[in-house]
């Protein structure tokens, strides 16, 4: 079967389209995923230890030792604290990567540079604009987040006007707020599509994730259920290893968290894609760049 056109970024896209185009974008652009694991997931996966491993594992050796006399150490609430604190710092760093990591690749490939980008030069860029992509992609949930408090509708509003801030900022490199302000002028026009498209992405994103975690939870709740029935034919004796049984937990965690870490590594481009698309599909029908471009390029022929 012939092969099929690399995809052309500045083009005006449906939904349909934009759709099928982000698979074939993620198909064709393999070495992103590659990238995205070796800048990202580092971070993530030291997080998910400090944040799941550390503090339960310190619980399990306070349990240990409570049973071994009664002067033995509490549980140590603040090396707890540290560990689980530096842990959310360290995901935090790791998702902000991996989110600079997509969309910095993908302003490498309208830019025509991905053939020849390693992973160490995808890596400068996106330190480099890691406060831009820290603020948008904190802030923007953030303030989803707080109008979904205060009310729903505005939730629903908000979320789809600055969807497309993260693109803007890849390839036009106009900032926090400026990016907001690209973002909210391209969309306002074209409201209920992109909040159609914007809703239907983060309901594939959620179920793909929700499909890969299946047998994580799965194994989970048989666990849960093994010691439960442990406990009631023994009471004592799982009391007296509850130390252990933490202990294993916390490495249950820490191999949910890196498998799950993982996941968002290689579904998170289903969302991001899909925006820049949209962002390039609404360019074109508002601004017909690539037009006057392909017109410039006769002219010079």
């Amino acid at each position: 079967m012939q092969n099929a056109e690399p995809v052309q970024l500045r083009q005006v896209r449906d939904l349909g389209q934009i759709i099928a185009t982000t698979f074939t974008f993620m198909r064709q652009n393999k070495r992103m995923f590659r990238h995205a694991l070796f800048i990202a997931l580092p971070f993530m996966l030291v997080g998910s230890v400090l944040m799941n491993y550390v503090p339960l594992a310190l619980q399990g050796d306070a349990m240990d030792r409570l049973h071994s006399g009664p002067f033995g150490p509490a549980f140590n609430t603040s090396a707890s604290i540290v560990a689980y604190s530096t842990g959310l710092v360290m995901t935090l760093i790791g998702f902000t990567l991996l989110m600079a990591s997509i969309h910095e690749y993908i302003r490498a490939y309208y830019l025509g540079e991905s053939h020849l980008l390693t992973t160490g030069e995808l890596f400068s860029r996106c330190w480099s604009q890691f406060g831009h992509y820290l603020a948008l992609g904190f802030l923007m949930p953030l303030v989803v987040t707080i109008c979904f408090i205060l009310c729903i509708l505005p939730g629903l509003f908000v979320g789809p006007i600055l969807c497309l801030s993260l693109a803007a900022h890849a390839i036009e490199r106009s900032g926090g707020f400026g990016s907001w302000s690209r973002s909210s002028n391209l969309v306002m026009s074209d409201f209920w599509a992109t909040l159609g498209l914007f809703l239907l992405m983060w309901i594939i994103w959620y179920a793909t994730n929700f499909v890969l975690q299946i047998p994580l939870w799965l194994v989970g709740g048989g666990i849960g259920f093994a010691t439960g029935f442990e406990m009631m034919q023994d009471p004592l004796a799982v009391q007296e290893g509850a130390g252990k049984i933490v202990k294993f937990f916390s490495w249950f965690q820490v191999v949910a968290g890196i498998l799950q870490s993982i996941t968002y590594v290689f579904t998170m481009p289903i969302v991001c894609v899909s925006m820049c698309l949209k962002y390039f599909s609404r360019v074109e029908e508002k601004e017909a760049h690539g037009l006057r471009e392909r017109m410039a390029g006769f002219d010079q022929v």
